[in-house]
């Protein structure tokens, strides 16, 4: 019974739900670019984005997509709190240290 509980909480991210029907080019338009990436030797490309979640925390989002530009996996990642001034200050989406 845990398992089928902790299996079904995966299901729930947000970006699980949307395997199959978003491309990279509009996981770019909407994250913006990525802060980095990885070629897989299965041929399919994984790229991550660090995101605010809400004030002070960030969140990192790691989309795989196929050779063909379509998601085939995803997930999203809470990094924690990280307060000015120490932490990534956010213009545009993207992280300036």
């Amino acid at each position: 019974m845990v398992a089928v509980l902790v299996g079904s909480g995966c299901a729930t991210d947000p970006w699980k739900k949307r395997v199959g029907s978003l491309t990279f080019e509009e996981a770019v338009r909407e994250l913006g670019p990525p802060e980095g990436s990885m070629k897989l030797k299965s041929g399919l490309t994984t790229y991550s984005w660090y995101i605010p979640s809400a004030w002070g925390a960030l969140d990192k989002v790691i989309l795989t997509f196929d050779e063909s530009g379509n998601l085939v996996d995803g997930n999203q990642q809470y990094m924690g709190n990280v307060p000015p001034p120490m932490g990534p200050v956010f213009i545009d989406r993207r992280i300036y240290w």
